[in-house]
């Protein structure tokens, strides 16, 4: 049978959007801005020094937008594209000469490190106080690219009115519609240049920017002693609520993403009073003080109930790891990959194949600090005068571990210790949030491959750049394809050519017979969750891909007899 694939000649294009913001020296401008009385953690600033306020997103009705207070609804850009000053400005359409592109995984900054020639960014650090950035990575049509490389631009094809009209057409767009009428966008990173790096000597003059996500405006903030997230309200609004008080967040989103039909919880509903200080918020793990983190604070009240948060661009999602990791996890509702049917199957996730578009495939397995345990979550209760205990998974699919060169079999369990939970539901469902959480690293699979697409697409529907962090993948061996190890790899599977064919190598037959027989067992679990992204791409060598992907062993069988 003819396996359905289309053509697999990719023309990757990027570009890269700054905004940068120049140092006024002496003109006084933003000094005669500053609030009277200054503190680092905003304590003494006027109300109307932190002039933002929550509303529902309309771009998004399930997640509330920070912005100007009084302002009209959807003002969410984070990042202007000029000032009243002129000391911002925005410059468009650069082609980075070479890219490395690091989606991390929660609670990290995402990294993007550009090396631009010096005559398309003829600039010197010391006269740019802030730069922020866009970047945007996909595909243009052979026909685009034919007719761009001989100066058509985008105006030319498609009418002077449309975005970035001035634009070559091999030049990526700032977004798409796809094969199925949905709009996509190109947008792979937002964030701010960290580093920014002039470099002339005897090769060609170079501009390096190190770049990192908007993580860093919440951890390059100090948490203000007298600002907390409230207890009271759902906690997407309190997040949104608590960040009004820092003007440069303004623009950011907030959203929880729970399970099927749940809304964000109510802090105040969950916890013990214990939990609280007088009058105020969730007490940060770490304590309040001068270090203490916009991000981190946010971290640890999520926490607190069990949730994990993590960015991506501007807003910030709040989750359970269970819906984003273990096996059942939902499908990321923004998420533009649409099952595919073809004539070698149904992939309702995107999938790899080592033999069709991956170019080499590495399996890991960490036995010790890596290994899955059983979680126990511990809770005292002052009220009940009591500790309160939860365990995850239950006792029929409890993880066991045994020793080498023993039969003997344990459960190791991670006890983990949390305050102010009252509800043993809640504690039941922090048990199985740190299961998931934790446990999901134990096989780790290494994904290299130049193919922009999952199996089944192709240049017109580059999906592989539409990954976030938990999304699954499918990871599958052409057995026919690829040579000796894929042919040795199909021999395994069957028990019997399993046994032969390690007794054809010199190895016992009680040790064939017993590996023959796990490998039965085993079950292979083919869908994996990505932990990081890798990718780097240069104008002469095109773009290349590097995926870090997750899971651990679910069921162990007995071995067979």
């Amino acid at each position: 049978m003819t396996i359905e694939y289309p053509d697999q000649s990719y023309f990757p294009t990027w570009k890269v959007r700054l905004v940068v913001r120049l140092e006024e020296f002496d003109s006084n401008v933003v000094k005669s801005r500053l609030p009277s009385k200054l503190t680092k953690n905003l304590n003494g600033i006027k109300d109307d020094a932190a002039t933002l306020e929550t509303v529902p997103d309309p771009d998004n009705p399930g997640r509330f937008l920070v912005q100007p207070k009084g302002g009209t609804a959807g003002q969410n850009e984070l990042v202007p594209e000029a000032s009243s000053d002129d000391l911002t400005q925005t410059i468009t359409g650069i082609i980075p000469k070479n890219f490395q592109w690091k989606q991390a995984g929660f609670r990290s900054a995402s990294e993007l490190k550009l090396q631009i020639r010096w005559s398309d960014l003829p600039l010197d650090p010391r006269v740019i106080r802030s730069v922020a950035v866009e970047f945007f990575l996909g595909t243009v049509s052979a026909l685009e690219y034919a007719q761009g490389v001989q100066g058509k631009t985008r105006g030319d094809a498609f009418g002077q009115q449309v975005p970035n009209a001035k634009e070559p057409l091999n030049v990526v767009a700032d977004g798409y519609l796809d094969d199925n009428g949905n709009h996509r966008t190109n947008l792979r990173f937002q964030g701010w240049v960290d580093e920014f790096k002039s470099t002339m000597g005897e090769d060609q003059p170079m501009i390096e920017l190190t770049c990192k996500d908007n993580t860093s405006l919440l951890m390059n903030q100090i948490a203000s002693p007298t600002h907390v997230i409230s207890a009271k309200v759902p906690l997407d609004k309190a997040i949104a609520d608590y960040l009004v008080n820092f003007p440069q967040l303004s623009g950011m989103t907030v959203e929880f993403r729970g399970g099927p039909g749940e809304t964000a919880p109510t802090v105040g509903t969950l916890l013990a009073g214990t939990a609280f200080r007088p009058q105020l918020g969730p007490q940060p793990s770490k304590g309040q003080g001068d270090d203490l983190q916009v991000w981190d604070y946010i971290t640890d009240v999520c926490g607190a109930v069990g949730l994990v948060n993590y960015l991506d661009g501007t807003n910030i999602i709040i989750a359970r790891p269970s819906t984003v990791l273990d096996g059942v996890a939902q499908v990321r509702p923004d998420d533009p990959y649409k099952e595919r049917k073809l004539a070698s199957g149904s992939y309702p996730v995107r999938a790899v194949i080592f033999g069709k578009n991956l170019l080499g495939l590495e399996v890991s397995r960490k036995y010790g600090t890596q290994e899955s345990k059983n979680i126990e979550v511990r809770c005292w209760s002052p009220r009940r005068k009591q500790l309160l205990v939860a365990r995850y998974p239950t006792k029929a699919d409890r993880i066991p571990s045994a020793s080498p060169g023993t039969d003997k079999a344990d459960a190791k369990w991670s006890i983990v210790r949390v305050q102010g939970v009252e509800d043993k539901n809640l504690l039941q469902q922090i048990a199985k949030d740190y299961y998931n959480g934790r446990n999901r690293n134990e096989i780790e699979v290494n994904l290299k491959t130049k193919n922009l697409s999952s199996f089944g697409g192709g240049n017109t529907d580059p999906d592989l750049l539409d990954l976030k962090a938990a999304d699954p993948l499918e990871v599958l061996v052409d057995r026919d394809a690829f040579g000796a190890p894929a042919a040795a790899e199909k021999d395994l599977t069957a028990q019997g050519a399993n046994e032969q064919f390690l007794i054809d190598l010199g190895y016992t037959k009680a040790f064939a017979t017993a590996y023959a027989n796990a490998y039965r067992n085993a079950g292979f679990q083919r869908i994996f969750r990505l932990r990081e992204m890798n990718v780097s791409g240069d104008v002469d060598e095109g773009v290349s891909f590097e995926l870090k992907v997750v899971n651990f062993v679910q069921v162990r069988g007995e071995i067979a007899t």
